[in-house]
């Protein structure tokens, strides 16, 4: 385990607009801090494989695991708590692994996934793209442009006030309660 807690200030935490996380093998989580601070905390075999920045209100991690990662079975996770009241963008970019977000409903994320599931907690807005695995989503309450390859998509709960997007290419699409939306849908293969 690696924490970085003498990074941040709350000063500089104030000033986080942006949160960029890049990962080749394992989990992202991001949960909900008890308190205003943000917190980073990285599992690993090696402290070298993470670039941990931050810099003009943008907090940066990057962590590629250099020992073959997939098949020596080395894998390393990153934890973040963040302020539920967060107010900015989320970009993660994961290779391999799942990724699991508590609720931030005044977050705009932008999430590209190749290969794992995404659960995503109450959000305000979403671009991803998941290559292969199935995308879960408490809600959405502003804008969408959601592609899956191959994999189901689950929303709970959507509003939108912006044209949106949803495609599925091998998959199936379930929308439990839909307001103020017009829906066009097409799935090439799947319901």
């Amino acid at each position: 385990l690696f924490s970085d807690d003498d990074l941040f200030s709350d000063d500089s935490i104030e000033e986080v607009t942006n949160i960029d996380v890049t990962h080749d093998d394992g989990d992202i989580i991001f949960e909900n801090s008890e308190d205003n601070n943000i917190k980073v905390e990285i599992y690993g075999e090696n402290r070298e494989d993470v670039e941990l920045t931050l810099k003009e209100n943008k907090l940066i991690i990057n962590y590629k695991n250099r020992k073959g990662g997939f098949f020596n079975n080395v894998y390393g996770d990153i934890k973040l708590y963040v302020p539920s009241s967060f107010y900015g963008n989320i970009n993660i970019k994961n290779d391999a692994g799942e990724i699991k977000v508590a609720d931030f409903e005044n977050a705009d994320f932008d999430i590209d996934c190749d290969a794992g599931n995404v659960k995503l907690g109450k959000i305000k807005s979403i671009k991803a793209k998941c290559d292969a695995g199935n995308l879960k989503i408490e809600s959405i309450s502003s804008y969408c442009d959601i592609k899956v390859d191959a994999g189901n998509l689950e929303i709970k709960q959507i509003t939108l006030d912006k044209n949106s997007v949803i495609k599925t290419d091998m998959g199936n699409v379930r929308i439990d309660n839909a307001e103020k939306i017009f829906v066009e849908g097409h799935v090439s293969l799947g319901r």
